[in-house]
């Protein structure tokens, strides 16, 4: 299907078609009436070259179409997203694409319908890729299953830097899993959890994150059901952090319990503003 072909032509080192080759070849100013040039190491030079500048790749299928952007020109390409053969099939092609790639740097891949087969699967992806630093997977259906998929990955990966889950059907368990990751992961610093399904148990792991994890500035956890329990641990956490600048708990059920346990960890706690 021609979104399987587009996204392994932007993601991986793939070979590409001759005309797109010839394109990206002038664009590159690659000496393309180089006629001692042989014609496939001409075809592999300006793949390679193509690869290497690519940045940023925005996937819709619900919209129809792919973006990928090139850093030197600010450039962008747009290219047609017909539905893929199976789902199953598109994840994996992503997946292993991440898993060669070395120049992508944000992946855009908001408001599709990726459910946890497919989180599962970039995790795997990013537990090899060490160029990509922000994710967007808001607005999906990636569930407590995917949630620790991406979980793994974070226990490995070292570049990313900010992902954006909000607006899925994570609960206590994929809260668990994403928390486990981030006791290890050494480089995210933004994470975004609103809109979610994560309740009082889920907190008290990352509660014990904030305890030991010295990265993370942000953290959105508005719209979830953590309640007074969950508020209580969040605020231990907070108790001995020093990096957590922002924190988000607007609409979680949080009663006057919970908000004087935060009040007095507020009160000792010099960076969150």
């Amino acid at each position: 299907a021609p979104v399987i072909d587009d996204i392994c032509t932007a993601v991986s080192d793939h070979s590409i078609q001759l005309q797109q080759v010839q394109q990206h070849a002038a664009d590159t100013g690659n000496a393309v009436n180089d006629h001692n040039t042989p014609l496939q190491q001409l075809q592999q030079q300006a793949a390679d070259n193509y690869n290497k500048r690519l940045t940023r790749l925005t996937i819709s299928i619900r919209h129809s179409h792919i973006v990928w952007t090139f850093p030197s020109t600010g450039k962008r390409r747009l290219g047609s997203a017909a539905r893929a053969t199976t789902d199953s099939d598109l994840y994996q092609r992503v997946a292993a694409g991440l898993k060669i790639n070395s120049s992508v740097t944000m992946i855009d891949l908001r408001d599709n319908m990726i459910n946890d087969e497919g989180a599962n699967c970039l995790g795997e992806g990013l537990k090899t890729n060490s160029s990509v630093t922000s994710i967007d997977l808001a607005c999906n259906q990636i569930g407590d299953e995917g949630a620790m998929g991406l979980g793994e990955g974070f226990k490995i990966n070292c570049s990313v830097t900010s992902i954006d889950l909000a607006c899925n059907q994570i609960g206590d368990e994929g809260a668990k899993g994403l928390g486990e990751g981030l006791k290890i992961n050494r480089s995210l610093t933004n994470i975004n959890l609103a809109h979610n399904q994560i309740g009082h148990e889920g907190a008290k792991v990352l509660g014990e994150v904030l305890m030991t994890n010295n990265f993370l500035t942000q953290i959105d956890l508005s719209h979830n059901q953590i309640g007074d329990e969950g508020a209580k641990v969040l605020g231990v956490g907070l108790w001995t952090n020093n990096t957590v600048t922002q924190i988000d708990l607007r609409d979680n059920q949080i009663g006057d319990e919970g908000a004087m346990v935060l009040g007095v960890v507020l009160e000792n706690n010099n960076t969150v503003t």
